[in-house]
């Protein structure tokens, strides 16, 4: 867990702007949370970009027993979800991110979003796929993450994106970049074998 501090709030600013240089995130998707030591949650504001996110205007501290997101990402619930259901206090920072290939993976793949070379195989294994509600502005269904994310660190929504859940944000980052890579590779190979075949 952490404390609402300078630190705390730089990391989110850092590793915000990291997944958005990666190609993580379109201009305003995406959303990044720490668990507190007193049980609050440090979120990104709703409709922020990761890109140059303020340190004090674009996070916000929502107590974990709030019923009214406030300005808080629409995912709030979705973050306050995942951190009682997976039932593990030393993992306490979530990154979710809009990565394009993933998102075209999860369209692809029927239950699981398997690794294209060897580093992903032995980091990631394959990646769940869950169904989406479809309902942005709703947030997803928060049992369903955390239930997957009890024996995973990352899960993939189908036609929405990933959530991360991990002791660090750098870790959140690690995984969600290998995802996206991984499914990159998987594309690729897929198109030069198509060119292959039709060379021949």
């Amino acid at each position: 867990m952490h404390e609402d501090s300078q630190t705390a709030r730089a990391e989110i600013v850092r590793v915000g702007q990291a997944a958005w240089d990666s190609g993580l995130n379109s201009l305003k998707s995406g959303n990044i949370s720490l668990l507190l030591h007193n049980g609050d949650i440090l979120i990104t504001r709703t409709g922020r970009s990761m890109r140059g996110l303020d340190p004090v205007r674009d996070l916000i501290s929502i107590g974990r027993e709030e019923t009214k997101r406030g300005d808080a990402s629409c995912e709030f619930y979705v973050h306050r979800g995942i951190y009682a259901g997976a039932g593990d206090p030393r993992r306490g920072a979530i990154l979710h991110c809009h990565g394009p290939c993933t998102i075209a993976a999860s369209g692809v793949w029927d239950d699981h979003i398997p690794p294209s070379f060897n580093e992903a195989e032995d980091v990631l294994g394959n990646t769940r796929i869950l169904e989406s509600r479809r309902r942005e502005s709703y947030g997803e269904d928060p049992e369903r993450i955390a239930d997957a994310l009890k024996a995973a660190k990352i899960v993939a929504v189908r036609s929405h994106g990933t959530f991360t859940l991990a002791e660090t944000l750098e870790e959140c980052l690690y995984l969600t970049h290998l995802l996206e890579t991984s499914c990159r590779i998987s594309f690729m190979v897929s198109s030069a074998l198509n060119v292959r075949s039709k060379s021949r």
